[in-house]
């Protein structure tokens, strides 16, 4: 369970300064709302309103087409020193 608890962890790490990302964590509990509502619709026949869907869902796409760019984008040069 500890190991699956550090992979993830390791999920919602930003891969540039290893740090804990405030917007992967967004999408992750988004996606388990999203997960949520579609096992209470499934299973407990639990109505969620379909506009509610929509928005999580528009979170999630959202949360994610930036994660991926994240991937992609230069790093930004670091601060210069105006000794230099």
């Amino acid at each position: 369970m500890k190991t699956f608890f550090r992979h993830v962890k390791g999920l919602l790490k930003d891969s540039h300064n290893n740090t804990v990302s405030s917007k992967r964590v967004v999408v992750f509990l988004s996606v388990l709302m999203m997960i949520i509502g579609f096992a209470g619709n499934m299973f407990y026949e639990l109505q969620v309103a379909e506009h509610i869907y929509n928005a999580i869902m528009y979170v999630v796409v959202t949360g994610l087409g930036m994660t991926g760019l994240e991937k992609f984008a230069k790093l930004p040069a670091g601060p210069t020193d105006p000794s230099d």
